[in-house]
């Protein structure tokens, strides 16, 4: 039991990290127009959702796709626990991300602006490195969520 909580938690935090990360640079500022507004209203209500709606939803609507991908067996396995593990701590990991981002001094993205930068530079060179301490408590709580 102790190694397949291993095994479905370490798969969620493979799949959820680099979305976060996208998500919460989305809506920090890569995004453009009403995009990073939605996505942000979208993960607050994902965040107030039980996680037995989520359990429901994962037997009834990712079980299905998981076995119509795989071509066999029943698609009860690590891959769809560990799939709908990564929907569940996303949100929660994309908060702390947004809220880490949003910390970040406005004059250095100004600076980076004048010298040029792209927004994948601002990103990549000035905001994960400012918000390090954040982004490192989003992951250890999201991975104490997906554990439990």
């Amino acid at each position: 039991m102790i190694v397949g909580t291993i095994a479905i938690a370490g798969l969620s935090l493979m799949v959820a990290i680099p979305l976060s990360l996208g998500c919460a640079a989305l809506i920090s500022g890569l995004g453009r127009g009403r995009l990073p507004a939605f996505l942000h209203r979208l993960v607050r209500f994902m965040t107030g959702i039980p996680t037995v709606v989520y359990g429901f939803a994962g037997i009834f609507l990712l079980v299905p796709l998981v076995r119509e991908w795989a071509g066999q067996g029943s698609g009860y396995c690590i891959l769809s626990a560990g799939l709908l593990l990564a929907i569940l701590i996303a949100p929660t990991m994309i908060l702390f991300f947004t809220d880490a981002f949003a910390a970040v001094p406005r004059g250095y993205l100004s600076a980076a602006d004048a010298l040029g930068a792209t927004p994948a530079q601002k990103l990549l060179f000035i905001l994960m490195p400012c918000a390090w301490r954040g982004l490192v408590s989003g992951v250890v709580l999201a991975t104490g969520r997906a554990v439990g």
